[in-house]
């Protein structure tokens, strides 16, 4: 049974009885499947018989009030390539969402970007660079874990991203956060969760500390 995470703080954690989830951009016939290894704790996979790498999902935890407001936080412990895209989102519907992911064009992961999606169409409405803290001083990605959060208040959206073991930076820290305003008629309530992309047949992406409010 896949099992998720709903947390009004990473430490009063309640297990649900599913993950109810939907596809922002199809590829073909490809599919994933997610899992749950521990209570806290999500895998997302891709068979090996999917073709292609272009299918987009999003995972909330089943039975999830509409949220206006929200919080979702995530850490990014394993994942197959660095071409596999993390993310979060808010405000999903049946046809609407909006998303923070990272970049996978032209190899530039220290970039974050933000998109509201109509249906499979997706518009860019802000980006994040977080080159001055992705990378370690002797040069290369800092390692995973990476942990990111994001938040919305009404229309401002606000992303951070840290290394555990650091501490938990605050969503004004200068060099960690960064906010932007989500577009008029972009933040009807809807659900709050997981983002997973471009999965290559047989890739995995696996999530841990998953507290979604």
């Amino acid at each position: 049974m896949i099992r998720s995470v709903l947390a009004l703080t990473t430490a009063a954690v309640s297990v649900l009885a599913g993950l109810s989830s939907r596809t922002l951009t199809a590829d073909g016939a490809d599919t994933y499947v997610a899992t749950q290894p521990t209570r806290t704790s999500v895998t997302v996979s891709a068979p090996v018989t999917n073709a292609g790498g272009n299918l987009r999902r999003v995972y909330w935890p089943a039975g999830q009030v509409a949220h206006a407001d929200g919080r979702v936080c995530e850490t990014i412990a394993i994942r197959s390539a660095e071409t596999v895209q993390e993310g979060t989102a808010h405000y999903v519907s049946s046809t609407r969402a909006v998303t923070v992911t990272k970049n996978v064009w032209a190899s530039a992961y220290w970039v974050w970007n933000a998109h509201y999606w109509d249906g499979p169409t997706f518009v860019q409405f802000a980006q994040f660079d977080l080159v001055s803290v992705m990378f370690t001083p002797g040069g290369g990605y800092r390692p995973l874990p990476w942990r990111i959060c994001t938040r919305t208040v009404r229309s401002t959206l606000t992303f951070k991203i840290w290394f555990p073991p650091e501490a938990e930076p605050s969503w004004t820290d200068p060099a960690r956060a960064r906010s932007a305003t989500i577009p008029v008629g972009w933040t009807v309530p809807g659900q709050v969760g997981l983002y997973v992309g471009h999965l290559q047949p047989g890739q995995s992406l696996t999530y841990t500390g998953v507290a979604v409010v």
